[in-house]
């Protein structure tokens, strides 16, 4: 388990990398990035936030953010599985095998 407050700076760079640099359109990058980088301010407001679907997979317990759930992820994909995501307004990508590990391991470090 990694604190939140320690996931943050992982995922900061990580969405970066694999989420931000790919969206096609200068402006589209501007929003998520500001959407992002609010949404990771107040990352420790989701331990407080009553959400069934965090509650039942146990993802995000006493402030600290479930990192195995990736390596799970990761493994019922498979070596070429991906799944797409799709924001309105900016479009869709592809996360594969690859980004997930990398943001294992960019969660991890914090150990």
């Amino acid at each position: 388990m990694v604190l939140l407050a320690d996931a943050k700076t992982g995922l900061e760079s990580w969405i970066e990398k694999s989420i931000i640099q790919k969206i096609p359109g200068e402006g589209k990058r501007a929003v998520v990035a500001v959407l992002a980088r609010r949404i990771l301010n107040n990352i420790d407001k989701l331990s407080d936030v009553n959400n069934p679907l965090l509650t039942m997979t146990n993802l995000i317990v006493d402030g600290k953010l479930d990192e195995e759930a990736i390596l799970e992820l990761r493994q019922a994909l498979g070596t070429k599985g991906k799944f797409e995501l799709n924001l309105p307004m900016i479009g869709s990508f592809a996360i594969d095998g690859d980004a997930l590990d990398d943001l294992y391991s960019s969660l991890t470090t914090f150990r």
